[in-house]
């Protein structure tokens, strides 16, 4: 992003970010959007079938110091922790770039950046608030499917 940035400035144009933070994004995980995303980029039957399995009929309790709560499956959602997680979360928004008509999308895991650059602020700031709203189209769209 910084480069995006600095070569704004090299051009003297304006450059303009906006910063989305998915919190508990590794919840919102749905295993049958995610198998089906995995299908389409080309993934086998058993490598499919392993995610879901992985994914599926998790249980989780919470223990401090004595104290153990009751064990509760978990419906939704990826283990906070797996170094699988991002990258199920990163495949699950693989293609939130085509939702932007003019935004740099930048991110790691559930932390992500637009940046716009143009002649004028004004432009910079309607690109923006598009943009803007696209994402939050597509991020509403997900959450309809969870």
């Amino acid at each position: 992003m910084t480069s995006i940035w600095l070569d704004a400035i090299d051009k003297k144009r304006y450059a303009g970010v906006l910063s989305f933070d998915l919190s508990s994004a590794f919840d919102c995980i749905d295993c049958n959007i995610l198998c089906s995303k995995l299908h389409l980029y080309g993934f086998d039957a058993t490598s499919i079938n392993w995610v879901r399995s992985y994914l599926t009929n998790r249980s989780q309790f919470v223990q401090f110091e004595s104290n153990t709560s009751s064990i509760e499956t978990i419906v939704i959602g990826a283990p906070q922790g797996s170094v699988l997680s991002p990258i199920f979360f990163i495949i699950l928004l693989a293609d939130i770039s085509e939702w932007t008509e003019f935004a740099i999308l930048e991110g790691f895991a559930d932390d992500m950046s637009i940046t716009v650059t143009d002649d004028t602020i004004p432009n910079t700031i309607i690109q923006l608030e598009q943009d803007a709203m696209h994402i939050l189209q597509f991020m509403l769209m997900k959450a309809r499917l969870l």
